[in-house]
């Protein structure tokens, strides 16, 4: 299986303020958080390197095993997500290990600014996963998407989808002992194509 890079420019990625002061939990925002959350969109445009790795893969799915050539997971949920698909795509995005940097220099010199710049990151790599979402619906028509750890897709499936698509090699993604994904702003997930 060939894997593609993907990229994007920060500049390119729309993020929407709702989305922002969702994650944040605020519903009706002041004009000094208003401020603060666009002076750090800003910022957060200066130091992440959206980038990602993909492969398509063969699917075939036997009641709740879904086989996706050099990946066999059990998951009742992604069993249904890709009925109908015959193949998916496998992919891995990240902002880069500097949008950690950034997150963690203000979580410890000023705490409010590193929680939206948190805020921010998260739906920095939202709308970038989105972005790559889209473009694979123009190769093909493809479903939204699904990630290890989400629903019955046991999180443990995070190690061989980064072995697959040789993440740390392609986009330097790496993982820790439970199997979280560092840099954390990070998304794998399958996209079914229809």
């Amino acid at each position: 299986m060939s894997h593609t890079i993907y990229t994007a420019s920060p500049s390119s990625l729309k993020i929407k303020v709702r989305e922002v002061l969702r994650y944040l939990n605020v519903k009706e925002p002041d004009e000094a958080l208003l401020s603060m959350v666009y002076d750090c969109i800003e910022q957060c445009r200066q130091v992440i390197m959206p980038k990602a790795v993909y492969v398509k893969c063969p699917v075939s799915i036997d009641g709740n095993t879904v086989d996706l050539g050099e990946l066999r997971m059990d998951s009742q949920k992604l069993s249904a997500f890709l009925d109908g698909a015959n193949e998916a795509y496998v992919f891995v995005a990240t902002l880069g290990a500097m949008a950690d940097r950034e997150v963690n220099k203000y979580l410890r010199a000023e705490p409010s600014r590193g929680v939206i710049l948190n805020a921010v990151m998260i739906a920095f790599v939202e709308e970038f996963c989105d972005k790559l979402n889209g473009y694979l619906l123009g190769v093909d028509a493809s479903t939204k998407r699904f990630s290890p750890g989400y629903g019955d897709l046991a999180l443990a499936h995070q190690k061989e989808v980064l072995k697959l698509l040789n993440a740390e090699k392609n986009v330097g993604i790496t993982l820790t002992d439970t199997c979280l994904m560092v840099p954390t702003k990070s998304v794998s997930a399958i996209v079914g194509i229809k």
